[in-house]
């Protein structure tokens, strides 16, 4: 009978340990990836003020400088796109390691939702190379327009899901303005 009762207790304390383990692991994760989020917002705000200067820079002849510019646009733009990627991965360990059931479906739902965010942003990266070299063509403009209605499609999806979650569970995990 001691031994058994032994037993559960090392059972009762390695399983609560392994649960703290995840709750530990799931608040860093959770504020890393809230970290993401306003990086994200920081170099959006510069990725479209350089496209902007660009823009400016290529109507007044400064073909250099505009091309310039948009490296240095695009590259932001990947940046953020590297950043979702991570967030993303970072939200599929949560739902990997959680023993709650709505964080799980949170937490993949979220990951889908910035994964498609990145896939935003790395479109936007390779639209600004090819157009630094000059127009794209009527096909890649086609497939760009399918590409973002498809996205934002599934994208208005999601984000009703998590809201649903977040209303129903009455807390935000992940901030995503």
């Amino acid at each position: 009978m001691t031994k058994r009762l032994t037993l559960a207790i090392i059972l009762l304390i390695t399983m609560a340990v392994v649960s703290c383990g995840q709750s530990d692991e799931t608040h860093k994760l959770i504020g890393e990836m809230n970290a993401n989020r306003i990086k994200c917002q920081e170099l959006t705000k510069q990725a479209e003020a350089k496209r902007a200067d660009a823009r400016k820079q290529f109507q007044i002849g400064q073909r250099a400088e505009g091309q310039k510019t948009i490296d240095d646009a695009a590259n932001l733009y990947g940046q953020i796109a590297k950043l979702l990627k991570e967030s993303a991965n970072k939200g599929d360990r949560i739902a990997a390691i959680t023993t709650t059931d709505w964080y799980r479906e949170y937490f993949t739902l979220y990951s889908k939702w910035t994964r498609n965010l990145a896939k935003l942003a790395a479109g936007a990266e390779e639209e600004l190379i090819i157009r630094k070299t000059g127009a794209p063509t009527e096909e890649q403009m086609k497939i760009w327009r399918e590409n973002i209605a498809e996205i934002r499609k599934e994208d208005d999806i999601l984000q009703k899901q998590i809201a649903k979650l977040e209303s129903d569970h009455h807390m935000v995990l992940i901030a995503h303005d």
